[in-house]
């Protein structure tokens, strides 16, 4: 084989295998893998994505990483919010301005399902029925400031590995100012309930 096919295969290798990587709004990279089409929810940095009938889905990989606010429901009551769903690998990952306002009386649900799908994001809201962290690293290095329902403590479920990790990978802050660590405020919760390695 020539120096020169040599050459080329080795750069056809590297690409096929290389991840794509897109800024998002908050100056995060969404590191989309080989397979991962790009974002569908927001699909640019800088949009602002709001419920549908009080619900926030972002079922595929990276598909809100790319989004500058996430609204569901509203502040003063008028619009509840149910679920906040990011539930493919990164969904929502390093979106630092989500708000979650669930209602009084059924509150609303934070699924936190795919792997990194709420890392490094700030929630806030009220009224929060329940916080679930199953994925791998799910809610790790995120910023949760929210009450739970009144009538009903919320529990935050960390199952996953690493899910709710509070620690910043020493090497990796040294190189990216955007990691960070977990910070939770959450006034009426139920507690914190930790799998194995989480």
């Amino acid at each position: 084989m020539s120096t020169t096919s040599v050459s080329l295969l080795a750069f056809f290798l590297h690409h096929a295998y290389a991840q794509l990587d897109v800024v998002g709004s908050w100056n995060h990279v969404c590191a989309l893998g080989v397979d991962d089409p790009m974002p569908t929810v927001c699909s640019s940095a800088g949009m602002t994505k709001t419920d549908s009938g009080g619900k926030i889905e972002c079922g595929g990989n990276f598909d809100c990483c790319l989004c500058q606010s996430m609204i569901c429901g509203s502040s003063d009551g008028s619009k509840t919010c149910d679920e906040l769903n990011c539930n493919g690998d990164s969904g929502c990952f390093g979106v630092r301005d989500i708000q979650i306002y669930g209602s009084r009386s059924d509150g609303a649900v934070i699924s936190c399902n795919g792997d990194e799908s709420c890392n490094s994001t700030k929630i806030i809201g009220s009224n929060i029925k329940e916080v679930i962290c199953s994925g791998d690293g799910a809610c790790a290095r995120s910023t949760f400031m929210f009450n739970c329902m009144t009538s009903e403590p919320c529990t935050l479920s960390c199952g996953g590995e690493e899910s709710c990790a509070g620690q910043p990978d020493f090497e990796r802050a040294l190189f990216d100012d955007t990691y960070l660590s977990t910070q939770m405020v959450i006034e009426n919760t139920a507690g914190l309930e930790c799998g194995d390695q989480a």
